[in-house]
């Protein structure tokens, strides 16, 4: 039996809260007892009611809140001390509990938290809370926000970015100054590390890289080695955006991170692919520059040439562009490219000619956020 307690003391009964079946967000409720939709938030009937806990009473209680919107209403504010954050709370949990900090190695050979010192779990709800501040640079003696909140926002219920968590500022009293910290929650998620890669599929790949070109239009970049994970509902998601904002080479993210995390993770001949793409699409003569050709959408055909290939697209033959290229991509027969201000094929003539994506140009998008 779990308890919950409502704002004037009263017990709830709530039953199976923590060990009952969980529904996807926002999935409908058709009995009036308690679902877990996500935690910390429950339905009641109708009644959407987030769960909080308190640790001056050892007891989970319920808040006002009454309707599914009101979840998107958790912004974490600029901190009241001018953003800049002692190092001394570095170490300090969210709460004065018995919390473990989550430690390991990132994919690039750096300790986890090696900017913002390290999320915490809760042992009483499984979450994890990571802290929305860090050091601007390894020397640095103090931490200053971060701007991974605010990329959860602008990318939120996007491929590789679901909303799959709340935010939560807390006021830390430090030498009679009181200096607030925000914090990004989670349910415990499963990190894709190596012996984690058979739960990756291609989909979820393909839809992780999707969500990347998706924040590299919008102007923005993750600015650090990849890591992924899994939430509760197997949804892929980009664990770590501590490091994200506005860049001004956004464009290079796929060459720095995603290539290489491709290849971490046992796509190499996906990463193949991209890159042999990559390398014709900037590889082709000035005289088809001036065509538009350059830098353009690049396919790849398993199959023989098409007779009729679509209007404004060129053929590249396997004996025209580098031998390396035939090397790791010795399956494709030709490539197809596409000038860049034509757009991307249509995905039914792809489909027809048995082609396969193989690069695009990441062009900034009209509506990105300015930087």
């Amino acid at each position: 039996m779990f308890e919950i307690y409502d704002a004037a003391g009263a017990r709830v009964h709530v039953g199976d809260y923590l060990t009952g079946t969980r529904q996807a967000p926002d999935a409908p409720c058709t009995s009036g007892r308690v679902v877990v939709i996500h935690a910390p938030y429950i339905l009641v009937g109708q009644k959407w009611v987030k769960a909080v806990y308190s640790y001056e009473r050892s007891r989970y209680e319920l808040s006002d809140w009454t309707r599914a919107e009101e979840r998107q209403e958790e912004r974490v504010q600029p901190p009241k001390t001018g953003g800049i954050i002692p190092l001394a709370l570095r170490d300090t949990p969210p709460y004065p509990a018995v919390w473990a900090r989550l430690t390991g190695v990132r994919s690039d050979g750096l300790p986890d938290g090696f900017h913002t010192g390290g999320a915490w779990h809760d042992p009483v709800t499984n979450a994890v809370w990571k802290p929305l501040d860090g050091r601007p640079n390894p020397l640095a003696e103090y931490h200053l926000p971060t701007a991974e909140a605010n990329a959860l926002d602008m990318m939120a219920d996007t491929p590789g970015f679901p909303r799959n968590w709340v935010t939560q500022c807390i006021s830390y009293p430090v030498a009679d100054v009181v200096h607030w910290r925000g914090w990004l929650i989670r349910q415990h998620a499963v990190v894709i590390d190596a012996q984690h890669l058979d739960l990756l599929t291609l989909g979820m790949v393909l839809e992780l890289e999707a969500g990347l070109r998706t924040l590299n239009r919008r102007g923005w970049g993750v600015n650090d080695a990849l890591s992924v994970a899994l939430d509760e509902y197997n949804r892929p998601f980009f664990l770590d955006l501590s490091n994200a904002g506005p860049s001004g080479r956004y464009e290079d993210e796929e060459y720095c991170y995603w290539l290489p995390f491709l290849r971490q993770i046992g796509y190499g001949h996906l990463a193949d692919l991209r890159l042999a793409g990559r390398h014709i699409a900037n590889g082709l003569l000035l005289w088809q520059d001036r065509l538009g050709y350059h830098n353009g959408h690049v396919y790849a055909g398993l199959g023989a040439p098409p007779k009729r290939k679509p209007r404004g697209s060129v053929l590249v033959k396997p004996a025209a562009v580098k031998r390396e290229i035939g090397e790791v991509c010795p399956q494709v027969r030709y490539w197809l490219v596409r000038p860049c201000e034509a757009g991307p094929l249509p995905e039914a003539t792809v489909n027809q000619l048995g082609l396969i994506w193989a690069w695009s140009p990441i062009r900034r998008s009209s509506s990105s956020p300015v930087a």
